[in-house]
């Protein structure tokens, strides 16, 4: 990784941006179980090789992480993460992105309480996401984050 990163310094910046770009893509099929490779581990170094270089474009590239692999994914992300200062934003996205989500699920239900003929897309975040006193949640406190944030 660090060699094909530092072979970019003599280009120009349409060019580097354009690798980037293809690394970027090459992250997410990696890690895409239907179309791509599958892989979790090397999508996680890849994310956070990523993540050091362009934070504010990996922030922005979270929400789409369920979408190419799952919401457990975001979990393991965060227990690689916790405690680590250089991670402390990324890991605060990740605990916006879980909580939005699941408000969003919740009233997608609520809806659709009301009104069953109607169609209401849910997703699996209630599924992966941490419980109180689980085993990740003693590591890295991550249900008293959704609860703050939803509540």
């Amino acid at each position: 990784f660090n060699i094909f990163i530092n072979s970019l310094t003599n280009l120009e910046e349409r060019d580097i941006a354009e690798y980037c770009r293809y690394l970027l893509i090459l992250m997410f099929q990696t890690r895409d179980p239907r179309g791509g490779k599958g892989e979790r581990a090397i999508f996680r170094y890849l994310l956070l090789k990523m993540y050091s270089l362009f934070p504010k474009t990996i922030e922005l590239l979270i929400h789409y992480i369920p979408h190419f692999g799952c919401w457990r994914d975001l979990n393991d992300i965060a227990l690689e993460i916790y405690g680590k200062p250089q991670f402390e934003s990324l890991l605060n996205v990740i605990y916006n992105n879980f909580s939005e989500q699941l408000q969003t699920d919740k009233d997608n239900y609520d809806e659709w309480l009301k009104d069953k003929s109607k169609h209401h897309n849910l997703t699996l975040v209630a599924k992966w996401a941490v419980k109180e006193g689980s085993s990740v949640d003693k590591k890295i406190k991550m249900s008293r984050n959704f609860i703050l944030k939803i509540f």
